[in-house]
């Protein structure tokens, strides 16, 4: 693998490394790799199976290790780094900065070498060293400027600062996030059993695309039906309101041990920011009120809304998987005393009132008893 050291000390900087590379092949590589191997030494071992490896991977893409020193830098199309335009301002973009900036010091190391001449241009060449490793993401901007906004290369972008950062994360697993809410849990006994009270600020949120998509097949152009979704106009409740009579909501309240746990249900939006639910699902949940949260999923696919229509509804898996005869949506507590009135012997006084509201105030100032029987709309 080695030749006469003169070779290399012909040169400095890059130009040796490159002539150091030249120096070897693959096949060099491979039996330096096999050769430490038949040593049969365990400190060895793992480094010479990567170099194995190594050598492999050079022999299965067709390159020699000298095609490992980058001298040009590829410049990726323009519609690949758009910039954008937020306001008054103008944003570049990161590869834009990045490509300007060692433009700007190649054209720099340029004219001091051409001034002072290679020996004078050392730290010069590091810097267009460190440029070129900040576009290829391997290293941070050479320029305060560009440093300072957080600007990052290609590489940086694809793994992100974390592993949950990254762009196939953030791209691709994490897109269901943008369909999914989280809040506080209320009761409200006026709900169906398969009904959930969802915020209408939440609503919005999780159902914008559908609502967009809704507006668009209707007629409505994309920009202008953005604009009304922004607004939220008639039109666009009109349109939210049709997309949750179709596509019910799944939602959970971690850990979710059992299928009781996963319900589905039709949004009914309500004010306010508590997520509220029928007191009938609250045991399959193992919810109460001071302070649970739960999640909430607007399903994409038609196949996991026919699941949530067809198979996450309360009222499609009402029985135990336990005990065959037991029902988990069981009443309990105020439903069991209303129960309990509503079979009593028939009350001895009945009122009569005009509309609803009257009979609640009636109630609230403690003119009818609990047992009494009231008639509303009748004359």
């Amino acid at each position: 693998m080695k030749k006469e050291a003169s070779t290399v000390l012909e040169h400095t900087g890059p130009e040796a490394i490159a002539a150091a590379l030249r120096t070897f092949s693959v096949d060099d590589v491979e039996d330096r790799a096999r050769a430490e191997l038949k040593e049969g030494k365990k400190s060895k071992r793992g480094g010479a199976i990567k170099l194995m490896r190594y050598a492999h991977g050079l022999r299965r893409n067709k390159i020699e290790p000298s095609d490992y020193l980058i001298k040009r830098v590829p410049v990726i199309p323009p519609k690949f780094r758009p910039f954008n335009v937020v306001g008054n301002s103008f944003v570049a973009g990161d590869a834009n900065e990045l490509y300007k900036d060692l433009f700007e010091v190649r054209d720099a190391h340029k004219e001091l070498v051409s001034e002072l001449g290679q020996e004078a241009a050392g730290d010069s060449t590091l810097n267009l060293y460190d440029a070129t490793k900040a576009v290829h993401g391997f290293a941070s901007p050479v320029q305060p400027k560009t440093k300072s906004r957080g600007v990052s290369g290609f590489l940086k972008k694809v793994t992100g600062s974390q592993a949950k950062y990254g762009f196939f994360q953030r791209r691709l697993l994490s897109k269901p996030v943008d369909s999914s809410g989280r809040g506080i849990i209320g009761i409200d006994p006026e709900l169906h059993l398969d009904e959930i009270g969802v915020p209408e600020e939440m609503g919005w949120k999780l159902y914008q695309p559908y609502i967009h998509r809704r507006l668009v097949r209707s007629g409505i152009r994309s920009t202008d039906a953005a604009v009304a979704i922004r607004d939220k106009t008639d039109v666009a409740k009109k349109a939210m309101e049709l997309e949750a009579k179709e596509r019910p909501v799944i939602y959970s309240r971690a850990p979710a041990w059992h299928k009781f746990n996963v319900t589905a249900a039709y949004p009914t939006f309500v004010q306010g920011d508590t997520i509220m639910i029928n007191p009938l699902v609250t045991s399959g949940h193992n919810a109460d009120f001071d302070g649970d949260a739960m999640n909430i999923q607007v399903p994409s696919l038609p196949e996991a809304v026919d699941d949530a229509k067809n198979k996450l509804l309360p009222s499609q898996m009402l029985f135990s998987i336990r005990k065959r005869n037991e029902v988990i949506p069981k009443p309990a507590h105020e439903f069991v005393l209303g129960l309990y009135s509503a079979q009593k012997k028939p009350a001895d006084n009945a009122f009569s009132f005009a509309t609803e509201k009257d009979a609640l105030k009636a109630i609230k100032s403690g003119q009818i008893d609990l047992n009494d029987e009231i008639i509303i709309g009748r004359p």
